[in-house]
């Protein structure tokens, strides 16, 4: 009976009529020319809407869902943008998919009315930018998908909110930079995925960090004075233990700069020793030598004065003989 009431809105809604009936899921797919426009007048908890081409998504269209839980939408033709105020009234809604549709831009307040949203997928669309305060109300969200759009730059305070944030996936955009405070706040952060972008430089601000998969497979970073590596070695302090995935020639690079670093290190260390031992060792001669004259020196005064005392004994009994034969 269940399976009935389910079809049987699947049927009226392709047709564009007023429905209001008990069903918990409602499914919509491969349908044309569809205009949807507050019609969804459902006591449901799960909508998929999906491989579908539409005419007009009015900001209504899911007022009247007050009980809705879970939204896909996705796979869908002639929506450009997510309407304003869409999801306004669905304030229970804790998964949203909008997968593969193509969106351009997101409106600011688009996920404003939604405190309880705990997943969030925007992939695969053609997203440029993302307002700052995007994401300021949903403070429950705990996985945000964002891969495969054209994002190029992301404001610094943008997940500021998140605190309860454990994945965020920014794989496959144009992010050249990640800033030095992008996830200061966001404590319960496991996985962060930035693989496939454009970034050449990490920011020290990172180092805070304390994930268990930090992945930055394909991108082309630059490693002069060894800052990508010495930040990437600070995080793995930081008890990352999987999913640091660097780009092999870059690993291969480091491993030769490193490898280098460490000879020329070592060589200029032999060299102070050597410095220094020959310095050690000439100060010890100089030592030596300079005990030697002195106790030359010494000798000799010795040796001289037992020579002195011995002719003054020789004139002294000379002196006594030539008195006494006087005598």
């Amino acid at each position: 009976m269940k399976n009935f009431k389910v079809i049987g809105v699947f049927l009226v809604i392709s047709l564009f009529k007023v429905v209001s009936c008990d069903v918990s899921t409602f499914i919509l797919s491969n349908k044309e020319n569809i205009r949807l426009e507050g019609s969804l007048i459902l006591n449901t908890q799960r909508i998929f809407i999906f491989k579908c081409s539409f005419i007009e998504v009015d900001e209504n269209s899911f007022k009247t869902l007050t009980n809705l839980t879970d939204l896909t939408f996705s796979e869908n033709l002639g929506v450009n943008r997510l309407p304003h105020k869409l999801f306004e009234k669905n304030i229970r809604l804790e998964n949203l998919y909008l997968i593969r549709n193509n969106f351009s831009e997101v409106e600011n307040d688009s996920f404003s009315s939604l405190p309880n949203l705990k997943h969030l997928d925007l992939s695969f669309n053609k997203l440029k930018e993302l307002n700052k305060d995007l994401f300021q109300s949903n403070v429950m969200l705990m996985e945000l998908l964002l891969q495969r759009n054209e994002l190029e730059h992301l404001e610094e305070g943008i997940f500021d909110n998140l605190s309860q944030l454990k994945t965020i996936d920014l794989a496959f955009n144009k992010l050249k930079k990640i800033t030095s405070n992008l996830f200061k706040f966001n404590y319960q952060l496991e996985t962060v995925s930035l693989q496939g972008n454009k970034i050449k430089h990490l920011d020290h601000g990172i180092q805070h960090l304390n994930v268990k998969s930090f992945n930055l497979h394909s991108n082309p970073l630059e490693i002069e004075n060894k800052k990508v590596f010495e930040i990437i070695k600070s995080l793995n302090s930081n008890d990352v233990k999987t999913g640091i995935h660097l780009h092999q020639h870059n690993k291969n690079k480091y491993e030769e700069e490193h490898i280098l670093n460490s000879t020329n290190f070592l060589l200029i260390t032999l060299i102070l020793v050597t410095l220094l031992l020959s310095i050690l060792v000439g100060y010890l001669i100089y030592i030596i030598k300079t005990s030697k004259n002195s106790n030359f020196k010494y000798h000799n005064m010795n040796r001289l004065s037992r020579e002195d005392l011995v002719n003054d004994d020789v004139w002294e009994e000379t002196e006594i003989n030539s008195n006494l034969n006087r005598n």
